[in-house]
C-alpha cells in the first residue's frame, strides 16, 4: 500500500461479505488511516520497511503465523521480481497482452539479479489460456540453483 496506506476506505475490495481482508503496510502509515480500515473489519498489520518497502519473506512468515496459506502478489514489474527474489512464489499466472512495447514499455518482471541462465526461474506443469484477447500462461515456479542477488 506504501508509506501513506493510500486504499480508499469505501473500495470495493473491503466490502467483500463473509471474507477476510488483510491489508501489510509499513510501520509509520498514517493512523487514522489504519483506524478507518480496521472500523471496516480489515485486519492490518504493520510490519518494518526500508524505504517503505516490506520484504516478502517478512510478509509471508508473518502471514503464515496467523494461518494464511495462499496469498495473492498482485503489481508491478518491481513487485514481481521482489517476491521472485524471495523466493516466497510458488505459482505464476502471467496475462501476455497482444502489445509489443519494446524498450519504452514498463518490464512485466524488473530484473532478477541472474547471474548464470542455469540461475533462471522455471515455469513448469504450464497451462495456457485465454482471457479476452490476452494469452494466460499459469505454473509452478522452479527456483534456479543460485540464489539472486537481492
Amino acid at each position: 500500500m506504501g508509506p501513506r496506506l493510500a486504499l480508499p476506505v469505501g473500495a470495493r475490495v473491503l466490502a467483500e461479505e463473509g471474507s477476510k481482508t488483510w491489508v501489510v503496510a509499513p510501520l509509520g502509515v498514517p493512523g487514522m488511516r489504519v483506524l478507518a480500515l480496521r472500523r471496516r473489519g480489515v485486519e492490518v498489520l504493520l510490519l518494518p520497511a526500508r524505504h517503505g518497502r516490506m520484504a516478502f519473506g517478512t510478509i509471508v512468515r508473518e502471514l503464515a503465523a496467523r494461518g494464511l496459506t495462499s496469498v495473492l502478489i498482485e503489481g508491478g514489474g518491481t513487485v514481481a521480481a521482489e517476491a521472485l527474489r524471495a523466493r516466497v512464489v510458488d505459482r505464476l499466472v502471467l496475462f501476455i497482452a497482444p502489445l509489443l512495447l519494446g524498450g519504452d514499455g514498463v518490464a512485466a518482471i524488473a530484473s532478477l539479479g541472474l547471474r548464470r541462465i542455469s540461475d533462471a526461474l522455471r515455469i513448469e506443469d504450464v497451462v495456457l489460456s485465454w482471457v479476452g484477447a490476452d494469452l494466460v500462461l499459469e505454473g509452478r515456479v522452479r527456483y534456479g540453483r543460485g540464489r539472486p542477488r537481492a
